[in-house]
């Protein structure tokens, strides 16, 4: 049976049937609900079907009236003569334009569009979106008239950018709008057209559409003056690269002409819509001249001829276009600025592909020239398609800024790698020379420090030699001798910083080493050296283990740079330099390890007080005035800790007993000190010493000091 013949059956074929029709009604209703979009016919659009509160936009498509060869009049007024059809909206002008349209080498002509059944009270206004156009001016049947110029006072024979503008008209009911048009002169390949009608929407609607596409194009400019101020800041960082300076005043021309192809200061009274006009224009030859310039710089070319040539071309049409009359102005912007900009371009996408392809390239220029290649042919490909399709679609402006982000990324990554490369050679620089040498002249780091920076202030001095190594490098080869002073100075480098004080300089076996701050921590920083370098073993072929002899002052010094320009160090110079120095050698004489002046004595804590021992008054080889020189025996062994301790009262009254001239008591005082501990090093000195001049019977005379021959 079929499905009719089935109650079922025929219940599902009801059901599809009623579906079918609900569905046919329901389109039907949409459709009758839903009203097209009124058109133009005649010069008149009827647009009392359009409401503006649901639709934002109305684009004035279709039919307006053109009047050929003629702008409006102060008054507003048309030339009754000129020649009148019907212009369908949007398209091209030259293709619509009748015989003798052309007026001074320009098409002029004024296109009118009838308003009829607008709302009266709705504020409303017109976007005009086109390329050249010049003003626009409603009015209503009484005479209410609002108007509009992108050149105000202006011949409108000069084409504006290519930015929309707004007007909100009068409240009226019915309103006629006359909307000129300056076409540039014929070129071949090149057509004026609106890429889409003027459009009817509420007037914040309007007004907000205009202030969207200035915000964007100043976006751009502002981002691009920023680009080239820090361009031009980095450059004169650094003159002798002139990359950024070149690349910064392209950046310049990028913001001067985005700034009048966007309309960003249309609104402004200063400067002229002319002279806006001219630098918009002379800046495109101007902009194509750096580009090249910079990509030979930039990507590393050869500078060769064919760039001086296209750069030079470039400049002088930047500079002819600033100066010819207004009415040439159009002529030379097809004529002399686009071929310039065009084959400037081309040269720039041959540098930058060939760059790119390379395989000697770094990687951060190729990323450059892959920067380069693709706004050229964003910019290419707008300019094909508006010649040639009437679209344009505003790519050479996403174009340069994609050229900018590339530019700021790749320097970006450049100052990175410099950036990483200064801290490798600041901390490099710093084993040269020291942070805290820097800092006390004043600088933050080696690149600002100049010949003859200097600083005065008080400085602890410690200067340290090691024992013997003379007699060890004998048995040394050359390499030995190295490897060995610097496993010594790796011992007693770490305890020096560890207690505030720096290395100043290594002279040979030798180590000079500063102290700011507290001098009792030169003498622990002392004490620690010796212990640590105790434990570096004896080098081959002796059985001497290194020692050091150190001496410690305290002083003011003169911190600063010697030399000559092309070769100059950071140095220490005092007399307190030198004393220093001079302590350390009387170590050796004395046959002790650590020697500090009486001003250092002074200032050592209660710890440390036990283990010194004043060894008497002594003037240095070079020096007339004296000074107290006292030993620090903390490192020595227990008993002999004890012997200088317990003898230090025998061994002042054996120096005063010298010092008038006693060489009898001086001699027993120091026989008895040296009897009961052979390595007390300085009482045997004195005990030699008094021996000396009591052998050679000298004059009894009291002494303040003794003056010392030997280093």
């Amino acid at each position: 049976m079929g499905a009719w013949g089935n109650p079922r059956g025929n219940n599902r074929a009801w059901c599809l049937l009623v579906s079918v029709f609900a569905s046919w009604m329901l389109l039907g209703c949409a459709r009758v609900g839903v009203r097209p979009a009124p058109i133009a016919q005649h010069g008149t659009i009827d647009v009392s079907g359009w409401d503006a509160t649901t639709a934002s936009t109305l684009p004035l498509a279709g039919e307006w009236e053109a009047v050929w060869g003629t702008q409006p009049d102060e008054t507003g007024a048309l030339a009754a003569a000129a020649p009148r059809t019907m212009f369908r909206m949007p398209e091209s002008v030259e293709s619509q334009a009748p015989p003798g349209a052309w007026v001074h080498g320009q098409g002029l002509v004024s296109f009118v569009l009838r308003l009829r059944g607008l709302p009266a009270r709705e504020s409303l206004g017109i976007v005009v979106p086109t390329l050249w156009s010049s003003a626009l001016r409603c009015t209503t049947p009484s005479g209410v008239t609002t108007a509009i110029s992108a050149s105000p006072g202006a011949d409108v024979r000069v084409a504006t950018s290519n930015a929309p503008y707004a007007l909100v008209l009068p409240q009226a009911t019915e309103v006629t709008c006359v909307l000129s048009y300056a076409v540039a002169p014929p070129v071949e390949g090149w057509r004026s057209f609106f890429p889409e009608p003027p459009a009817l929407a509420t007037a914040d609607a309007a007004l907000a559409r205009v202030a969207d596409h200035r915000a964007f194009y100043l976006a751009i400019v502002v981002f691009m003056v920023t680009l080239a101020s820090y361009l031009f800041v980095q450059w004169r960082a650094r003159r002798s690269d002139a990359a950024p300076l070149f690349v910064a005043l392209m950046f310049v021309m990028i913001a001067v002409w985005l700034a009048g192809y966007g309309s960003v200061f249309e609104h402004l009274a200063w400067p002229s819509f002319l002279l806006r006009r001219r630098l918009e224009y002379a800046a495109v030859p101007a902009l194509a001249a750096a580009a090249v310039w910079s990509t030979v710089l930039m990507l590393e070319r050869p500078r060769t001829w064919i760039a001086k040539a296209l750069a030079i071309a470039a400049l002088a049409a930047s500079a002819v276009t600033l100066l010819l009359p207004t009415r040439l102005i159009a002529w030379a912007l097809f004529t002399l600025v686009q071929p310039a900009a065009a084959f400037c371009m081309v040269l720039n996408v041959g540098y930058a592909a060939s760059s790119f392809v390379a395989s000697s390239t770094s990687r951060h220029v190729r990323a450059l020239a892959l920067g380069i290649v693709l706004p050229a042919t964003l910019g290419i490909v707008d300019v094909i398609l508006s010649r040639f399709a009437d679209v344009r679609l505003g790519l050479v402006s996403y174009g340069l800024v994609l050229l900018g982000f590339t530019i700021a990324l790749t320097l970006a990554r450049v100052n990175a790698a410099a950036h990483r490369s200064a801290e490798v050679f600041a901390d490099r620089s710093a084993r040269f020379v020291p942070q805290e040498f820097i800092h006390t002249l004043g600088h933050a780091d080696l690149t600002t420090v100049r010949l003859g920076d200097a600083r005065e202030r008080p400085m602890t001095i410690l200067f340290a030699d090691l024992r013997n190594f003379t007699a060890m490098s004998e048995h040394l080869s050359p390499a030995e001798t190295f490897a060995f002073l610097n496993e010594c100075f790796a011992r007693v480098g770490p305890p020096i910083r560890e207690h505030g004080g720096f290395v100043d300089k290594y002279i040979g076996d030798a180590i000079m080493a500063l102290f700011p701050d507290d001098p009792a921590q030169a003498v622990r920083a002392a004490l620690a050296m010796q212990k640590a370098i105790a434990d570096v073993p004896a080098p081959r072929g002796t059985e001497r283990r290194a020692a050091l002899g150190i001496g410690v002052h305290v002083g003011s010094v003169m911190m600063g740079t010697i030399g000559e320009e092309r070769r100059f160090e950071a140095t220490v110079i005092s007399d307190a330099v030198n004393l220093a120095a001079r302590l350390e050698g009387l170590t050796k004489q004395l046959g002790c390890g650590l020697v500090v002046s009486g001003a250092i004595a002074h200032e050592l804590p209660d710890d440390l007080v036990p283990h010194i021992r004043e060894l008497g008054r002594f003037a240095v080889k070079g020096k007339s005035e004296p000074v107290t020189v006292v030993e620090v025996f903390a490192l020595d062994s227990v008993e002999v800790r004890r012997h200088k301790f317990d003898s230090k009262v025998r061994f002042r009254r054996g120096v005063d007993a010298f010092m008038r001239g006693d060489f009898k008591a001086a001699s027993d005082v120091f026989a008895q000190i040296v009897d009961r501990c052979a390595e007390d090093g300085p009482a045997h000195w004195w005990f030699v010493r008094t021996m000396k001049e009591f052998v050679a019977d000298g004059p009894l005379s009291t002494r303040r000091f003794i003056q010392l021959d030997d280093k």
